[in-house]
């Protein structure tokens, strides 16, 4: 009996002891009430007027940046050698600078003259040449004056056959001491030929002073010619000859001018290499004519200094 009473004794605490432990396991594994913030992963509202919330800021970029994945655009290849070793386009050549010199003379006839032209090339052995021509001249100015500051100006076309160059130009003068235009120089004719052993040389003027008031002189055709004889690379000498006509008899200020030869000087003609470029010539005659010695003086040497360079 006293054995069954300690079976049921054990039984019962053992019973107690089963039910105080899971109770306790119960209340262990209950949730805790929840708290009135929300939890950190929901974002806090946004006030009105402020900015959005943004994503966690990116973490800064090391200092030397790794190199492109595979997603990145391949490089440009290098140009091949060949292409980089390829010759430029060849440059067209410059065109060369028109022809052109620049001449003084000191003569029997106008004194000290300045001349300058150009002939620009047009092709085909065709140019256009232009020149200007100065002169002091004393007497024969309108109005009684003492001096003449004459300029001229001169244009027409240039042809080359071979040595051969033939030039025909129309020129119109003006006398800037009295303000006023007084010539008209055309047709003028200059031909050159120039070989191996010889050179020709030809001017023709016609100066026409009629179309104006208060002409200072009558119509006049010139000529000089000359041929040398080139001795060396450095002189060539030969004659030459000058002619001055006038065309119609006037009475100018008191000075009656005839129609006729009016000068016929002849002589000979000297040039003279000078340097690269330059020519010296010289040319040293005889007036022929008695109206040209007496409008000068009695005197019969007559002469002209001539230096050019051609550019």
């Amino acid at each position: 009996m006293r054995n069954h009473a300690l079976l049921i004794s054990s039984s019962v605490a053992l019973a107690l002891v089963v039910g105080i432990t899971g109770q306790a396991k119960a209340q262990s594994a209950a949730p805790a009430t929840p708290a009135a913030t929300p939890p950190a992963a929901t974002p806090p509202p946004t006030a009105p007027g402020a900015a959005a919330p943004t994503t966690p800021a990116t973490p800064p970029a090391p200092e030397t940046p790794p190199a492109a994945g595979p997603a990145s655009a391949p490089a440009t290849p290098p140009a091949p050698a060949d292409a980089a070793a390829a010759p430029a386009a060849a440059t067209p050549p410059a065109e060369p600078p028109p022809a052109s010199y620049f001449r003084i003379d000191h003569d029997y006839q106008y004194g000290l003259q300045l001349w300058a032209g150009a002939t620009h090339s047009l092709g085909g052995g065709v140019g256009l040449a232009t020149d200007i021509y100065l002169a002091e001249v004393e007497g024969g100015a309108y109005r009684g004056a003492t001096y003449s500051w004459y300029g001229e100006f001169d244009i027409g076309p240039a042809f080359t056959f071979g040595p051969l160059s033939l030039t025909p130009m129309v020129g119109a003068g003006f006398d800037w001491g009295a303000k006023h235009a007084n010539l008209i120089n055309g047709p003028q004719l200059y031909t050159i030929l120039n070989t191996d052993s010889i050179y020709i040389e030809s001017w023709i003027w016609t100066l026409l002073y009629s179309p104006f008031k208060e002409a200072p002189s009558p119509d006049i055709f010139h000529t000089r010619d000359w041929i040398l004889y080139k001795v060396s690379g450095t002189i060539a000498v030969g004659p030459q000859i000058e002619l001055w006509y006038s065309l119609k008899a006037k009475t100018i200020n008191g000075v009656d001018y005839k129609s006729g030869v009016t000068s016929l000087p002849f002589g000979g003609h000297v040039d003279i290499a000078y340097g690269t470029g330059n020519t010296l010539g010289v040319f040293l005659g005889y007036e022929t004519n008695k109206d040209g010695r007496d409008a000068r003086g009695g005197n019969a040497a007559v002469g002209r200094f001539t230096f050019v360079h051609n550019f």
